[in-house]
């Protein structure tokens, strides 16, 4: 799953900003923000990430989106953990 991540966050880097922006906008309409029950039936009528249903985990990806160096160090960390994921499993499988 790391490379459609790094797919994604290469993408978005160039609109990376305006994005965390409206994250922000739109934090008060998600169900981890609001207290209403009718927001909550719908996060888990339709299944919503723990990243939309809580709310410390979308305000911390939120600010760290707000950066672009963030975002390519996200990328960078994504991609060495990948690598060293795959030589892990190459010498697991060699004899």
């Amino acid at each position: 799953m790391a490379s459609p991540a790094i797919m994604f966050l290469v993408s978005m880097k160039p609109v990376s900003f305006l994005m965390s922006q409206g994250m922000h906008m739109i934090k008060p309409f998600l169900p981890g923000y609001a207290s209403d029950t009718t927001s909550k039936n719908f996060a888990s009528r339709f299944m919503i990430t723990t990243l939309i249903s809580d709310p410390e985990a979308f305000e911390r990806f939120s600010l760290l989106m707000e950066n672009r160096e963030m975002v390519e160090m996200l990328i960078v960390n994504l991609e060495k953990y990948e690598d060293e994921r795959g030589k892990k499993l190459r010498k697991e499988k060699s004899p």
